[in-house]
């Protein structure tokens, strides 16, 4: 990957963050600078109450105004002492699926009857169902009484934590990130 590819892929990524609209690029940039440091400086003092070789993560999840905001508050070492790696699992597992990741997606932006659903996805009968049964088993997304299904706000924070993981980790180094995950699960020859 040469130098115009890495400049054009961190445009492209400046525009999907910072959107086009009445102000300019830099004072939005600055602005986002600005939060991030006010919450550094917020989060300084909780940082004494770790250990000093922890790891300290902070997320916030802004997706529209029906479902708020969500800000979570952790240490690397908590999370190892608190959860359960097989429910970790269980919930890696729902997301290890592209059909109900697809689903996820669509139910994060609309709410969407059964048949809106295969129109969107693709699936159909009870292929369909078994990945909505699954999905509605943990949580991740919820029918309301007009038969639509939606995401719920966990649903649409695990895709968005997924699709920010996979986005941080392929960034950070793409090539190598790519073929690791295209020759996962070959057979050793």
């Amino acid at each position: 990957m040469d130098e115009k590819d890495i400049l054009k892929r961190l445009e492209r990524l400046e525009k999907a963050v910072f959107p086009q609209n009445t102000k300019n690029q830099n004072e939005i940039k600055n602005e986002f600078t600005d939060a991030l440091n006010k919450i550094e400086k917020i989060l300084e003092p909780l940082k004494l109450k770790y250990s000093l070789d922890d790891w300290i993560m902070f997320e916030a999840i802004i997706p529209d105004e029906e479902h708020g905001v969500n800000a979570h508050l952790t240490s690397f070492k908590t999370l190892c002492l608190e959860e359960n790696d097989e429910d970790i699992a269980k919930l890696c597992s729902a997301l290890a699926s592209k059909q109900r990741i697809l689903i996820l997606k669509q139910l994060s932006r609309n709410k969407l009857a059964s048949s809106e659903l295969t129109a969107v996805t693709g699936m159909t009968g009870g292929h369909l169902h078994h990945h909505i049964r699954d999905l509605l088993s943990l949580g991740l997304i919820e029918k309301e009484a007009s038969g639509k299904y939606s995401a719920t706000t966990f649903g649409i924070n695990a895709y968005i934590t997924a699709a920010s993981l996979y986005r941080r980790l392929s960034y950070d180094n793409r090539e190598s990130f790519k073929e690791n995950l295209h020759n996962l699960g070959k057979a050793k020859k």
